[in-house]
């Protein structure tokens, strides 16, 4: 603001420059405002409806890989994360229903391998040839062999 003497008075005035200047510096500070509000809108935005549900994608995909299949993954979403997320759910599933299967047949397999030593069958226990053994397989290997089957 310029300073004009009159008489024994200051009087200050304004020149549209300086009220040009003054109007610009603020349209400035209201800009900047807006930009920095917005880009913080954005990444708020932004992290709860992309980077948060993509880490979840991620831990869930660990516990995959670790065989942490005890519990579900549940994904309420109907974007195509939520779809991401709801097979992740479905190989969960699967990849558990085929290892208690695998489990299950193992303790069978073991049972009936232990069952077979226990009667001394060494040639079922030990996948050997039946030729040289005793038992009731032998023998039906044998009468197999003689009839020609």
């Amino acid at each position: 603001m310029a300073k004009k003497s009159a008489g024994h008075h200051g009087v200050r005035y304004r020149t549209p420059a300086i009220e040009l200047r003054n109007q610009i510096k603020n349209i400035l500070l209201i800009l900047a405002a807006q930009l920095l509000l917005s880009i913080l809108l954005i990444m708020a935005i932004l992290h709860s409806r992309f980077l948060r549900p993509m880490r979840s994608l991620a831990e869930q995909a660990t516990q995959l890989a670790e065989l942490k299949l005890d519990s579900p993954f549940y994904w309420l979403r109907r974007d195509e994360i939520g779809r991401l997320g709801k097979h992740l759910e479905w190989t969960r599933a699967e990849l558990k229903r085929l290892i208690d299967e695998l489990r299950s047949k193992t303790r069978r397999w073991r049972a009936t391998s232990r069952a077979a030593a226990k009667w001394k069958m060494p040639c079922v226990a030990r996948k050997t040839n039946t030729a040289n053994c005793s038992g009731p397989i032998s023998t039906v290997s044998s009468s197999a062999r003689w009839t020609g089957r």
